[in-house]
C-alpha cells in the first residue's frame, strides 16, 4: 500500500471498529453515509480524542504566539489544554444550519480544526497528524506494533508491504535543481544548515528511492522484516554525506552508512515499528518541502517540517527510529550552533528524510511485484488524474529504466490509456448521485521492465486487475467538506448493491478475484 491507501488497510487489518464499519455500512448501504460520519469523520473533529507521546513541543512552536483567547484558560498554567469542545459544537450547528450553497465555506474551517487540535496536543508534524488520525478515527494507538498478534482475521498470516521514498539526491547524471536535502537551516539571526546528499558507487541513482516496511501480518512483535528495506541487500551502497555550514564562519562534513542505518532501524525490529508510525512513512506527500531550502517552514522549532526523519535507535526493546530521529533535530534546534561535533552527532545517527510511497512507486504495484506477485489487484482513485499509465513505457521497444516509476514494457502507455478509458465494464451509480460517475473494472496482460531499483527484471508476465472508482467534484482532501466522504461512500456502497449493476459486480468478483474469466482483457 502508498500513500492514503496505508491508511484504508491499516485500519482494516488492525482496528476491529473499523472492520465493523466497513461490514456495517455493506449490509445496510441505506445509512452507510450516516454510519461513516458518525462513526469516523465526527470523532476525527472532535478535540479531546487524541493524546500524544513525549512532551508538548508545541509549547515552544506556535502556543507562545498566540493570543491569549487562543488558549483554552488563562490559570497561570503553560502546559498545553485541548481546545474548548465549544469550536466542534459550534461548528456542527453551523453545518446543521447553513443552506447547501454556503455550506462549502465550512470545509477550511474543519483543516483549521484539526491543525488548531495539533497545535494544542502535540506537534503539527505529518506523524503526530497520523497519530491523531489512527486513534480519533479507527482506535489505534500511537504505540500499537506491526507485528500485533490481536488483528482482524482475514489478515492473520498475509505479508504485508508498505511502501515509502528514501530521499537521495546526489547523483550528478539526474542533473537535479535540488540536488540535496535540508536537516535544518535557520533564519537571519541564526545562518547557518545542515544539509545531506547521497553518493553511490553507481554512476547514476535517484532522488527518490523505493523502499518498504514488509511482516506477516499477526506474527508477532519479535519478527524482523520479511524482505530487505531496499530493493536489494546494501541498499546500492548508498553513503549519506552531511554538510554543516555556520553562516559562513566554517563548513565541517560526515558521512553514514546508509545500508547499516536501515538494517538497525527497520530491518531488525519490523515487528515492533508503530503501525501510525509506518503508515506516516507511506503518506508524507509534502515531504519533498526538505530538498527546498527557502521553503521548509522551519521556525523556532521546525514546527512544519512535513517530511519523516528517522535515526538509528538503542535496544530494541525501546526502539523508536522517529523518537530517535526528532531528538537528534531537537539537539540540532536547541543547539543552532553548528560545528564539527553536531555535525558528527548527525552523521553517527544516520539521520535520513523519506516521503510519500507514491512519488516511487505510483500505486504500491512495484513493491508487489518485486516481492513474486504474478497476479495484482490494484484499487485505483479515478481516471482524471490517471498516475497507473506512468508505469508503462512510452515505447515498449526501449523502456527508460532510469525511470524509476517504469515497471511494465508492455502494453505501452498509450495502449493502456486507451483500454482504461474504453474496454473496461462500467458500474453505474444510482440516479442523483453527487460525487461517484462509474466504477470500471477489467484485466491488463502485462509485461515487466528491467527496474534495478525494484529489483525486478524484465520478461516476466503480469496479470494486472484494475478497480477505478470515478468521481467528481471531490477531492482527497484540504478544502473539502469532510462530511462529503460519507455521502461518497454511500454512493459506492448503493452501486455495488442495486439490482440493474447485479451481474456486473458478480463479474467483477470473479474475474478480479476468483480467476474466472468474464472482464475484457488487453
Amino acid at each position: 500500500s502508498i500513500g492514503g491507501g496505508s491508511w484504508f488497510i491499516s485500519q482494516l487489518i488492525y482496528s476491529p471498529s473499523f472492520y465493523d464499519l466497513v461490514t456495517e455500512m455493506a449490509a445496510d448501504v441505506n445509512t452507510a453515509a450516516i454510519l461513516f460520519n458518525t462513526q469516523y469523520i465526527k470523532p476525527l473533529l472532535t478535540p479531546g480524542n487524541f493524546t500524544t507521546q513525549g512532551e508538548h513541543a508545541i509549547e515552544q512552536c506556535f502556543v507562545d504566539n498566540l493570543p491569549k483567547g487562543g488558549r483554552s484558560g488563562d490559570d497561570g498554567d503553560d502546559e498545553p489544554k485541548p481546545i474548548s469542545p465549544q469550536i466542534a459544537q459550534t461548528f456542527e450547528k453551523l453545518r446543521k444550519t447553513l443552506p447547501e450553497d454556503m455550506k462549502h465555506m465550512l470545509a477550511g474551517l474543519q483543516d483549521t480544526l484539526i491543525l488548531l487540535h495539533l497545535v494544542h496536543t502535540g506537534m503539527p508534524t505529518w506523524i503526530h497528524f497520523i497519530q491523531m488520525y489512527f486513534q480519533s478515527s479507527a482506535g489505534i494507538g500511537v504505540s500499537l506494533p506491526l507485528g500485533e498478534t490481536a488483528i482482524n482475521n482475514w489478515a492473520k498470516g498475509k505479508l504485508s508491504l508498505t511502501c515509502t521514498s528514501i530521499l537521495t539526491p546526489g547523483s550528478a547524471e539526474e542533473n537535479t535543481t535540488h540536488p540535496e536535502v535540508y536537516v535544518y537551516k535557520g533564519d537571519r539571526e541564526h545562518p547557518s544548515s545542515i544539509t545531506y546528499h547521497a553518493a553511490s558507487p553507481l554512476a547514476f541513482y535517484p532522488k527518490y528511492t523505493p523502499a518498504k516496511f514488509s511482516v506477516v501480518l499477526g506474527a508477532g512483535i519479535e519478527q524482523p522484516s520479511y524482505l530487505p528495506f531496499c530493493a536489494v541487500p546494501g541498499c546500492f551502497g548508498y553513503v549519506l554525506e552531511y554538510q554543516g555550514s555556520n553562516g559562513g564562519n566554517g563548513t565541517y562534513e560526515a558521512t553514514s552508512d546508509l545500508n547499516q542505518t536501515f538494517e538497525e532501524a527497520f530491518e531488525k525490529i519490523a515487528g515492533r515499528l508503530p503501525v501510525s508510525s509506518v503508515s506516516a512513512m507511506a503518506s508524507a506527500a509534502a515531504g519533498p518541502l526538505a530538498t527546498y531550502g527557502s521553503m521548509q517552514l522551519a521556525d523556532e522549532r521546525a514546527c512544519l517540517n512535513w517530511a519523516m526523519w528517522t535515526a538509528r535507535t538503542g535496544p530494541a526493546e525501546l526502539a523508536s527510529p522517529w523518537g530517535a530521529g526528532e531528538d537528534v533535530l531537537s539537539a540540532i534546534y536547541d543547539d543552532r550552533s553548528i560545528d564539527a561535533r553536531l555535525v558528527d552527532k548527525v552523521a553517527k545517527a544516520g539521520l535520513t528524510g523519506f516521503i510519500d510511497g507514491g512519488y516511487t512507486d505510483v500505486n504500491g504495484i512495484g513493491q508487489a511485484v518485486a516481492a513474486g506477485a504474478t497476479e495484482v489487484v490494484s484499487f485505483l482513485d479515478g481516471l482524471e488524474d490517471n498516475q497507473l499509465v506512468r508505469q508503462f513505457a512510452i515505447n515498449s521497444t526501449d523502456p527508460d529504466t532510469r525511470d524509476t516509476i517504469v515497471l511494465f514494457q508492455s502494453p505501452s502507455a498509450a495502449e493502456l490509456n486507451f483500454t482504461l478509458r474504453n474496454s473496461f465494464q462500467q458500474i453505474l451509480p444510482q440516479p442523483g448521485a453527487r460525487f461517484l460517475t462509474s466504477i470500471s473494472f477489467g484485466t491488463v496482460s502485462c509485461v515487466t521492465a528491467d527496474n534495478p531499483w525494484f529489483g525486478i527484471e524484465a520478461g516476466r508476465k503480469v496479470q494486472l486487475h484494475v478497480i477505478n472508482v470515478n468521481t467528481k467534484d471531490i477531492w482527497i482532501g484540504a478544502t473539502r467538506d469532510y462530511y462529503d466522504y460519507g455521502t461518497l461512500v454511500q454512493e459506492i456502497a448503493m452501486a455495488m448493491n442495486s439490482e440493474e449493476n447485479a451481474q456486473l459486480v458478480e463479474c467483477m468478483i470473479n474475474n478480479l478475484f476468483l480467476g474466472q474469466p468474464c472482464a475484457p482483457s488487453l
